[in-house]
């Protein structure tokens, strides 16, 4: 996990955030899932419904952790033959936006 300071220094000490891998990432699409109110009448959050979708080199290593963002696949690329690798993000939930 790789973490980064909050650019300051504070009473209680330093503040540490985790770096957000979509930073390193492409920003591929969004899909909004259709979907319809539970039995109760009440609907769901929206943010479970919207999907983001982001790809990256695999050869950037590991990505941070982050909440809602998991790897949904891999895939080789059309230059040189095929030899580079790439992976591709799916990230769902509140944290990853509208």
């Amino acid at each position: 996990m790789s973490w980064i300071s909050d650019k300051g220094f504070q009473r209680s000490g330093w503040k540490l955030c985790p770096v957000d891998p979509r930073e390193s990432m492409k920003y591929v699409g969004r899909f909004e899932e259709p979907h319809e109110p539970d039995e109760e009448g009440e609907d769901y959050k929206h943010a479970d419904f919207v999907h983001h979708v982001y790809a990256r080199d695999a050869s950037l290593g590991p990505a941070s952790p982050w909440p809602g963002l998991e790897m949904i696949g891999t895939w080789n690329g059309t230059e040189a033959g095929g030899s580079r690798k790439y992976e591709t993000w799916l990230c769902a939930g509140e944290g990853c936006g509208q």
